[in-house]
């Protein structure tokens, strides 16, 4: 084949392009620090790399989910430890008004106290979470779970749950496939109503039989109290297993995160003592070109008819 001055100038130019384009390319390298910029740098590399970035965007959700958990089975756990001490004082005021020593007028005031008591454990049972959720409703998060019927002087007689149920799970994905519930549902904590250790009924009877200066019915829900009492405390510390459970494993997912970020890494990053020893080549192989071509395109046509 002929090589004409046109065929050696277009082969420079293609050379002098190729070198351009890689040196940009490791330009870029050197100055992101990473050895994939885009798709074609290593499409294998890029599979790999989309794979870790799933796994970290999943990460961080699982985090963000158990923050959320955590916040509202805090919440939670406050209000119950609340409602432990208000059936503590509920059990102490039954027994000083089931003494038999205590007067009508002794009882009558106490009774006033164990309404306040009671309108405290309602307001509890109905506490929101700091995101404004209700934390005893289960998956009814809006309505309040307990309604209340009052008297003429405004006392509560009755005490109803949200017809459309208060037990459901509220279920937070907090690993893969592994899920935890985000708090207890109010019957757990307050009692079934048809169970007459309910905290609710059972506040209510204790008032109603310290006002009657009846003896032997303000003894009879001292029993209950302590039910009531026990049955909150157990929900309260199923809730703190599950916090000390969210602490152990956001742990695992801090560790799962750094390994994580080093595999992304591995996968991405350039070596940065390469690469610049790789640009220093194609820089001294570039110039070198452009000082060979400068010479060859110097010649005329003349210089090659001699």
């Amino acid at each position: 084949m002929r090589v004409t001055p046109s065929n050696m100038s277009a082969q420079l130019t293609r050379d002098l392009h190729t070198a351009l384009a890689a040196l940009a390319k490791q330009q870029r390298m050197i100055a992101s620090g990473r050895r994939i910029n885009e798709p074609a740098d290593d499409p294998g590399g890029t599979a790999r790399a989309l794979t870790v970035r799933a796994r970290t965007a999943a990460n961080a959700q699982f985090h963000r989910n158990i923050e959320a958990a955590r916040t509202r089975l805090t919440a939670a756990d406050s209000t119950l430890r609340s409602v432990v001490e208000t059936l503590q004082r509920a059990g102490e005021l039954a027994l000083q008004g089931g003494n038999d020593a205590s007067s009508g007028a002794a009882r009558q005031a106490i009774a006033t106290e164990v309404d306040q008591l009671l309108e405290a454990v309602v307001a509890q049972a109905n506490s929101r979470g700091p995101d404004g959720t209700r934390l005893f409703g289960g998956q009814e998060v809006l309505a309040a779970p307990y309604t209340v019927t009052r008297d003429g002087t405004g006392k509560i007689t009755a005490v109803a749950v949200n017809p459309r149920g208060i037990d459901g799970a509220m279920p937070a994905e907090v690993s893969e496939g592994v899920t935890v519930v985000q708090g207890v549902p109010g019957t757990t904590a307050f009692g079934a109503l048809a169970t007459p250790s309910n905290a609710f009924d059972t506040l209510i009877r204790l008032r109603d039989a310290l006002n009657a200066n009846n003896g032997v019915n303000i003894r009879a829900e001292i029993d209950n109290v302590a039910i009531a009492r026990e049955r909150v405390t157990s929900a309260g510390l199923l809730l703190g297993t599950r916090l000390a459970w969210l602490d152990t494993l956001e742990s695992r997912l801090g560790d799962e995160a750094v390994s994580l970020a080093t595999s992304l890494g591995a996968v991405e990053d350039a070596d940065m003592v390469k690469a610049i020893s790789d640009m220093n080549q194609i820089q001294t192989f570039y110039e070198g070109g452009l000082a060979s071509g400068a010479r060859l395109l110097q010649q005329s046509l003349l210089d090659f008819l001699r």
